[in-house]
């Protein structure tokens, strides 16, 4: 039972990505490009780590620290591991639709547990693999073959994802707890995820000083790695050195904590999967009535939708808030525009004249980012019927869930332009390109993530997250916005460059982009009907 519980959550976890189609061609297509996506996801990740192992390892063995080199690796992957499972684990234990579903079966309350607790162990075995093998080739380029501590490490790091499991079973448990006695739900994901992002851009604009740190404090961090992480000291002594004490140590702490952990939740999880606790009720306060238009009702619908996930916001939304976070960067930290800057005149680029088309290139492609209206058909899940009932033109339901993009995305877009203008002291048209072409691109995304959605929906998940992050029609919306990006950038860079200034470029990019946004709006205002009333029903 417990090998088809968790067949059933990988072929669920798959389906979501490669959503089958009637007939086998298109089913196969999407699996094709799916399979391409992933694979350029795994090399794009895979060249980043090892270009960061590349600078550490060998100045770690100069030192004599090469164990050290594997607990640093260990350390990252445990962390991707914990930051990439733990709103998943949250939504797949705690907050699963299909809880009370299996619980009503003659199954086991552990099994279905365990085959969930094996899912997440699953997803952070191949997170920890995008570290792990660029962890282990960069050692055998640079250090040579040795295939004990290879076998060694293999076996250490199939153990390693046991531990973020561990951690992330306990955050989500406790996330669901606070939540649950919560008003507004979504505030402590809302305020992780937030705290999450911090980090990352923190990492991300200080990966060149934090490595320089690490090669020049390799001694000092290894002795705080010996207090303060024993875990991960045990890893990288037991990988490098195979001392038996550290092996046992480092087996221990990956298995005892994560049993420790299954075994109080397998006791409380019937309680767990059926708690329906909430904060104190609002008490109804009488108030006039407004009479309003069915577009705005519809549109204020999918607002509350959206702003009471916060997995929605974070996901769908994530380039708007990147753009804001990149604008108030470059606010307040002009000096590293200007190094920077200087360090392109000193390899002997000259961007004079560029700075400006660069700046709306980069926030274009971040607008291009947010796909909030991608999953938006999707996340009707079975009540989507409901929406089908409407006497209302499927024009009007479509057109209120592009709305609720624009509402979201467009004020972003326009508060980072305004505010990447100042910081560039731009020129008038690239003030007026900075303005206008990321809030056409976001009319643009907002529009094409509900076609696109429109024909690849998907309506058989166990929780929204899945819809929102885990869907062919998010993917696919997602890397045809960066298309419509890139494409126009490579090819003014190539063919163009010089023989057109840049408010030309400007001025046919935005033309482009508000003809594509009337042609979809024809679309789905006259042409949708009979797509929309077919869905759900294949």
């Amino acid at each position: 039972m417990i090998k088809t519980l968790i067949g059933l959550r990988m072929r669920e976890l798959l389906h979501s990505l490669m959503r089958r189609t009637r007939g086998g061609g298109k089913g196969r297509g999407m699996k094709i490009l799916m399979g391409f996506l992933l694979v350029y996801c795994v090399v794009v990740f895979g060249f980043l780590f090892g270009g960061m192992f590349f600078l550490l390892c060998e100045p770690f063995a100069q030192m004599g620290l090469s164990w050290l080199y594997f607990a640093f690796a260990g350390a990252m992957s445990a962390m991707l591991c914990f930051f990439g499972s733990i709103f998943y684990t949250q939504s797949v234990i705690f907050e699963a639709k299909d809880n009370e579903l299996l619980l009503s079966m003659p199954i086991k309350p552990a099994a279905i547990l365990f085959s969930r607790v094996g899912t997440i162990f699953l997803l952070n075995l191949g997170y920890s693999l995008i570290i792990a093998i660029p962890c282990m080739v960069v050692w055998v380029w640079q250090m040579g073959f040795d295939a004990l501590l290879l076998l060694r490490m293999i076996v250490f790091m199939l153990l390693m994802p046991l531990l973020p499991t561990c951690l992330s079973c306990l955050a989500g448990w406790g996330i669901a707890l606070i939540s649950s006695r919560m008003r507004s739900k979504n505030i402590i994901s809302l305020v992780l995820s937030a705290v999450l992002l911090a980090a990352y851009f923190y990492v991300c604009f200080n990966t060149q000083a934090l490595l320089t740190k690490l090669m020049e404090n390799g001694e000092a961090l290894a002795a705080a790695i010996r207090k303060v992480l024993p875990p991960f000291y045990a890893l990288g002594v037991a990988t490098a050195e195979g001392n038996i004490l550290q092996s046992l140590l480092w087996i221990l702490w990956c298995v005892v904590p994560m049993a420790a952990v299954y075994a109080l939740l397998s006791k409380s999880f019937v309680r767990i999967a059926t708690m329906k606790r909430g904060a104190k009720k609002m008490k109804y306060k009488a108030q006039r009535m407004v009479a309003s238009s069915a577009r705005s009702a519809l549109v204020r619908k999918e607002l509350r939708r959206v702003t009471s996930n916060a997995m929605y916001i974070m996901n769908g939304a994530i380039g708007a808030i990147m753009a804001v976070i990149l604008a108030v960067v470059m606010l307040f930290k002009r000096d590293l525009i200007d190094t920077l800057l200087a360090q392109f005149v000193m390899t002997g680029l000259n961007l004079d004249g560029w700075i400006g088309g660069i700046a709306c290139a980069m926030l274009c492609m971040l607008m291009s980012m947010n796909v909030l209206s991608a999953p938006s058909l999707s996340v009707e899940g079975k009540n989507l019927w409901l929406m089908q009932s409407l006497p209302l033109p499927a024009g009007e339901i479509l057109l209120a869930k592009v709305m609720m993009h624009m509402i979201i995305c467009v004020p972003c877009g326009l508060v980072a332009g305004a505010v990447m203008g100042i910081a560039l002291r731009a020129d008038a048209i690239t003030w007026l390109a900075l303005m206008v072409l990321p809030a056409l691109l976001t009319c643009f995304m907002a529009f094409i993530g509900v076609v696109i959605n429109l024909h690849l929906p998907r309506f058989d998940y166990a929780n929204d997250l899945i819809a929102v992050k885990q869907s062919a029609a998010t993917g696919i919306t997602m890397f045809v916005g960066m298309g419509i990006v890139a494409l126009p950038v490579i090819v003014y860079a190539v063919i163009f460059k010089g023989k057109i200034p840049l408010g030309g470029v400007y001025l046919c990019y935005g033309i482009l982009l508000a003809l594509g946004c009337l042609m979809m709006y024809y679309y789905l205002s006259r042409s949708a009907q009979k797509r929309f009333d077919a869905l759900g029903q294949g």
